[in-house]
């Protein structure tokens, strides 16, 4: 059923298993660059649900998309949602994210997000 804790938990647990499965990875789909799944996407999209148990799951798993990003893989989405939960008034949902936050923060900053620092450190008028 839709706007379910249970539908979030099995949609992120499958593109989760997308990611890990090699059979889908060699795929036309891939190989071609046709298999178009954002699931940094489904992670926000999930995270600002009203129905607090489908959050609390987000928050609870979230460290998994930030396990999955490559270090030169753009994980701004993935970002957002953590500091929109971050804001999270909801204790429940607040400790599901303390949960495994120690993963999430070594993977914030990945190469990415550091270049795109850099690039703009680059382009800032001097002083």
């Amino acid at each position: 059923m839709p706007g379910t804790a249970e539908t979030a938990s099995t949609n992120i647990t499958a593109v989760q298993n997308t990611h890990e499965n090699d059979d889908l990875l060699d795929s036309e789909e891939v190989k071609q660059g046709t298999l178009d799944i954002d699931f940094h996407g489904l992670y926000y999209k999930y995270a600002n649900e009203q129905n607090i148990e489908i959050r609390k799951t987000v928050a609870a798993a979230l460290h998994e998309g930030f396990k999955l990003t490559a270090d030169d893989e753009d994980c701004k989405k993935l970002q957002v949602t953590f500091c929109e939960l971050l804001e999270e008034d909801n204790k429940e949902v607040a400790a599901a994210l303390a949960e495994n936050i120690d993963v999430i923060i070594k993977k914030y900053a990945n190469k990415h997000a550091i270049s795109q620092v850099i690039v703009a450190e680059d382009q800032s008028p001097s002083a």
